[in-house]
């Protein structure tokens, strides 16, 4: 009897697993960004309270480094959806109770607001942190600086733009959804 693993190959084996050693570290890349945007939040806030004359500086410098940031996250989120997707495809050819994370998870999503919306909520602390900066930039400067104010709110759109209309994550997000109900 020909079980459902025997279905891949040695090559296929090696090649799911590389796929799946890539997508976990692509996860834990996505997670370190996004300790990385906290600890330079917390440095630049605290630096703009205590020097309020580099206030705006700072927040020119925290919003370039929130955008890049938050366009290698962007980065590695098309990647881990393109990743699970071909997970699941190759996948589908096992029995549905022998599969693995990649084709329980879309059936077994958590039913709270930011458990099902988790993208939408790793992409608020992203352009959150990035406002707030802005915001106390604004409130604990005792002259504004267009030029340095319209620079940073520039990449704030810019970034918040990239962050919340990746099309092509979207789009392999519901391919995901498209392939588990088969």
């Amino acid at each position: 009897m020909v079980g459902p693993l025997d279905i891949l190959t040695s090559h296929s084996i090696i090649e799911y697993n590389a796929l799946k050693y890539e997508l976990l570290l692509r996860i834990l890349l996505q997670n370190i960004l996004l300790f990385l945007m906290t600890g330079i939040f917390t440095v630049v806030s605290t630096t703009i309270i205590l020097f309020p004359n580099s206030a705006w500086s700072l927040c020119l410098a925290y919003s370039v480094a929130s955008a890049a940031i938050g366009a290698q996250w962007c980065h590695h989120g098309v990647r881990i959806a393109q990743l699970k997707h071909y997970i699941m495809l190759v996948e589908r050819d096992i029995p549905r109770q022998l599969r693995w994370w990649e084709c329980w998870l879309p059936d077994n999503r958590p039913k709270t607001f930011l458990g099902s919306k988790w993208m939408l909520a790793t992409k608020g602390v992203l352009i959150g942190l990035q406002s707030v900066v802005l915001g106390l930039c604004i409130y604990i400067s005792s002259d504004i600086n267009t030029t340095l104010l319209l620079l940073s709110m520039l990449l704030l759109v810019g970034a918040s733009a990239l962050v919340l209309t990746n099309e092509q994550e979207r789009v392999l997000e519901e391919r995901e959804v498209q392939s588990a109900d088969r």
